[in-house]
């Protein structure tokens, strides 16, 4: 009786171990049975980060008993909603998809604070725009009214201000590389802002200013600071590119039949149009006379914009229409387009639509469409995210290209409406202009 009882132990435990061996190899290499579909699937994985981290993670609902940064593994493949929840900040969330030996990673959050820190730089109810410099230690303004009517310059180390003009109204300012200079123009005048000696903590700061307005001539349709020589400036005036040296105030002539330039990597990148003849040519900043030109296919047109990010991201505008240079050769994008900006993909716009050309898969997407204008669109640096105001909101819309959906979330709400917003290079803060009573320039805190 004993020998048969051990007999049945015995084959009950081989039986479960037949029955149990394919089950235990198929986890070991990452299998889970899916329930809904009745069968064995091979697994992935989710990596999730977020900024700023320690964000609590919620996958369909059910609490993930870890923070960001967090892996989870053995994930059947399939679509999940994905939330991500930390106090004092907006929570996340958005539709996830899993897919079979690959890693789902979802590393662009950004968790937006729910009430920013801020702090005020200038107070003036005529207060009616500003330019931060590129090292965001100096930021001129202008105000339009009132007994403070003009154009200053604060230094944020001093926190001292110097009145630069008493006319305001520059509808074009420009900083130069070295912080040091501010080209002005205001319709037919135009001036250079010399900040090179002026001491903020002296008493009565000196500030040399140069009325440049003679060696310009005419308007000029497009004028850029030399990226490493704050004594040049290039410009461009009846189709042909200028330089001036602002040592010696004398003007070369460098190129004509220039429809627009673009100043990069020491490259001055121009379209040339004779005739219904347009080419894409190049300049070295510091070899002028020396002029090639370039494999790409410019399609003939009136007006042009130019965008490049490197060698093999070249995009350009021709009457609104957007192209961009693939193999030598121009393919259109889209149509009734305003602007356009590179990060690693391609962002354009118009004042009612914002769409991504994704470079990897070579796709089109449209992120939004809205009824409201849309303005200050542009990449969030150094991140999946776009920024823009609308109305009296600045908000945040994400386009990781991995995305279900894009999704866009409100930052800040403005007490007036307001045009104006900037923001630093690390995307770590925006100002802006808001106040109702009083107008103030606002620093928001947008990761710490």
């Amino acid at each position: 009786m004993i020998k048969l009882f051990r007999c049945i132990i015995i084959s009950f435990l081989f039986l479960g171990f037949l029955l149990l061996s394919p089950y235990c190899i198929f986890y070991a290499k990452g299998y889970r049975f899916d329930w809904q579909e009745k069968n064995f699937q091979k697994t992935g994985i989710l990596d999730i980060k977020s900024n700023p981290s320690g964000g609590k993670i919620y996958l369909n609902s059910k609490l993930i008993k870890k923070f960001t940064p967090y892996k989870i593994e053995n994930l059947l493949p399939k679509k999940y909603m994905l939330k991500i929840e930390k106090a004092g900040y907006k929570t996340w969330q958005n539709e996830i998809e899993i897919f079979s030996e690959k890693i789902t990673s979802i590393d662009h959050i950004i968790l937006l604070p729910e009430n920013s820190l801020s702090k005020i730089f200038i107070k003036d109810n005529n207060l009616s725009d500003f330019l931060m410099s590129w090292n965001e230690k100096k930021i001129a303004y202008q105000i339009d009214a009132g007994s403070r009517q003009g154009l200053w310059v604060l230094d944020l180390a001093s926190e001292k201000t110097i009145q630069i003009f008493k006319e305001f109204g520059f509808e074009r300012w420009q900083w130069s590389s070295d912080n040091k200079r501010i080209f002005l123009q205001k319709n037919d005048k135009a001036f250079v802002l010399f900040l090179d000696n002026t001491d903020f903590n002296n008493e009565k700061p000196q500030v040399h200013i140069q009325d440049i307005s003679l060696f310009l001539g005419k308007p000029v349709e497009q004028i850029e600071w030399d990226p490493r020589d704050k004594d040049r400036l290039f410009f461009l005036q009846n189709n042909t590119i200028f330089l001036l040296n602002l040592t010696s105030f004398y003007r070369y002539e460098l190129l004509k039949n220039v429809k627009t330039f673009y100043i990069h990597n020491q490259i001055i990148h121009c379209i040339t149009k004779q005739g219904k003849n347009a080419k894409l040519v190049k300049l070295k900043l510091y070899q002028l006379d020396k002029i090639e030109e370039e494999n790409a296919q410019i399609i003939s047109g009136d007006n042009y914009k130019l965008f490049i990010k490197d060698k093999n991201k070249i995009a350009y505008l021709a009457d609104n229409n957007l192209y961009l240079i693939q193999e030598g050769l121009s393919v259109l994008l889209n149509k009734n387009i305003q602007n356009a900006q590179w990060s690693k993909d391609l962002l354009y716009y118009n004042d009612y639509e914002i769409w991504v050309y994704f470079m990897k898969n070579k796709k089109n997407e449209l992120l939004t469409r809205v009824s409201q204008k849309l303005e200050n669109i542009a990449w969030w640096p150094y991140s999946k995210y776009i920024i823009f105001s609308q109305d009296k909101e600045i908000k945040f819309l994400e386009c990781a290209e991995d995305l279900q959906r894009w999704h866009s979330y409100t930052f800040y709400n403005f007490q007036k409406v307001s045009n104006k917003i900037s923001f630093n290079r690390f995307g770590k803060v925006i100002w802006i202009i808001d106040g109702e009573e009083e107008k103030n320039l606002k620093e928001l805190v947008v990761l710490e």
